[in-house]
């Protein structure tokens, strides 16, 4: 299974969020060190340039980068349209897992306890549930 986490330099809400540092070390850091501990065979970072180096500085030995068309690094750019491009450009053929650069509490135990239920299904998700407010006008 590959891991693909779709980050890019460009969020407006938290100018790099995916690299800002969290308890000391790039955001991005702790969810790649819990896939580099996990039953993931590859990670891929699907970024833009401006990222690149910064990724690949980590050291982490099962992540490389891909440098994506800079049509899905826009606001608008989709999730998925990252995603088949990746898969498209780099002729993957493995299962793919969707992995968030912003979920820093995923652990190597939650990746690797998805993995033993996917191999029972064709696709899962993993959610949280939630119990905020949710005002309206």
């Amino acid at each position: 299974m590959i891991a693909i986490l779709p980050i890019r330099s460009g969020s407006k809400g938290i100018p790099n969020k995916n690299i800002k540092s969290f308890n000391g070390k790039p955001l991005i850091w702790w969810t790649l060190n819990s896939l580099e501990q996990s039953n993931i065979s590859q990670t891929i970072v699907a970024t833009d340039p401006e990222y690149k180096d910064i990724i690949d500085d980590l050291g982490f030995l099962k992540t490389k980068t891909y440098v994506r068309n800079p049509k899905n690094s826009r606001d608008i750019s989709s999730t998925e349209d990252v995603l088949l491009e990746t898969i498209n450009q780099l002729n993957l053929k493995d299962d793919i897992m969707l992995v968030q650069a912003t979920s820093p509490l995923t652990t190597t135990h939650d990746i690797n306890e998805g993995i033993k239920l996917y191999k029972n299904y064709d696709s899962i998700l993993s959610v949280v549930k939630q119990k905020r407010f949710i005002w309206d006008k």
